[in-house]
């Protein structure tokens, strides 16, 4: 099942900096993979004060991760860098881990720092993992993009957010509920 984030069913945030030029878009998830867009670059951004500046994190709030904390599964591939003239050069992992981490998260190590004025590519990119690890059935949470590494002791900068929102069928059926609680009362108020 293909759970789909687009503009009519996600609110889409650049950053919090003033300046920030990262847009993410199509952001799409399913239960072993996650596809988005990336375009803009990371000027107007802090650069996070980090050992980890060639290093992206993706969040999971909410209940969007499915897996169990300690647990984790490895990102199988990444079917392109969401930045311009950097090579991924570590997959790296997706899990719940129990570190100290904000939620948990989906790592990849690019094969030299980021800085203000790398591009984003303007690809679609779509993240594979070896496993299930994402929850197509959330009911709320966020996709939250950073530069850097989100662990405890480790600095990080939020680059973009993606918020889930229930599918329209879901909406639908919770209407047509509410439709039908209405007529019901109205019937016997006869």
């Amino acid at each position: 099942m293909l759970k789909k984030i687009s503009i009519g069913l996600a609110v889409l945030t650049a950053a919090l900096t003033a300046g920030a030029e990262i847009i993410i878009s199509d952001v799409s998830y399913t239960a072993d993979s996650l596809t988005f867009t990336m375009t803009g670059d990371l000027s107007g951004y802090t650069e996070p004060d980090s050992t980890r500046l060639n290093q992206l994190t993706i969040g999971y709030s909410g209940d969007l991760c499915s897996l169990d904390t300690g647990s984790y599964v490895a990102n199988s591939s990444w079917s392109a860098s969401p930045f311009q003239d950097v090579s991924i050069s570590s997959s790296g992992y997706t899990g719940a881990w129990d570190v100290g981490t904000p939620e948990p998260y989906t790592w990849v190590t690019f094969d030299h720092d980021l800085s203000s004025s790398s591009q984003a590519s303007g690809t679609s990119v779509t993240v594979n993992f070896s496993g299930d690890a994402l929850n197509t059935e959330a009911a709320s949470g966020d996709i939250i993009f950073y530069w850097g590494f989100s662990q405890s002791g480790y600095e990080y900068t939020e680059i973009g957010r993606s918020t889930v929102i229930p599918e329209p069928a879901t909406l639908g059926l919770i209407g047509l509920f509410g439709g039908g609680l209405l007529a019901v009362r109205r019937l016997f108020m006869i």
